[in-house]
Order: structure tokens, then sequence, then C-alpha cells
């Protein structure tokens, strides 16, 4: 992954060097040094990232004012299951 590329999957997460720095638990001049090219970035981590981004371009944030039941899920779904009673549904 180069350091364009890291960046690109911030974005879209909608994080910067230090958020990634928190969620990693790592100091923040680490994530600095990966956007730089200064250091590489693990192999695991790119997984991770690349895996994160993608799910946040696919899945986009809801928007609020929407139609939403409790705790902001749409009504009849839950954060992880899609909703019942719909087409296809058995």
């Amino acid at each position: 992954m180069t350091p364009d590329q890291l960046a690109h999957c911030l974005s879209a997460i909608g994080w910067n060097a230090p958020a990634l720095a928190r969620a990693l638990g790592l100091e923040e001049t680490t994530a600095r040094r990966w956007l730089k090219g200064a250091r590489p970035i693990p192999e695991a981590v790119e997984a991770w990232l690349e895996a994160l981004a993608a799910a946040h371009r696919a899945l986009p944030a809801p928007r609020p004012g929407g139609p939403t039941g409790r705790r902001g899920r749409p009504h009849g779904g839950s954060l992880f299951l899609p909703p019942t009673g719909g087409p296809g549904a058995a």
C-alpha cells in the first residue's frame, strides 16, 4: 500500500492519522510516518484498512432525519440483519 492509497482509505473511513493511531493503539508519529512513506505499512494493517474502506464505500452512513426506528435503525431491521418480510422472505 502506498501512502496515497493509505490516505484514500483513511478518507473513505473518515479518519486521519490521529484516529488511525488511536484505533491501532499506536503512537501518532507511526501513522504519520506511514502517510509520508517513511515507514512501511504492515500487511495486516493494509488488509484491515482496505476492508474497512470497502465497507464504508459499500454501506454509507444513514442520513439523519430519514425513516428510522429505535436507536436510528431502519424500521423492522437490526444493525446486522436485513429487515424481515420483504421480497424473498421465507
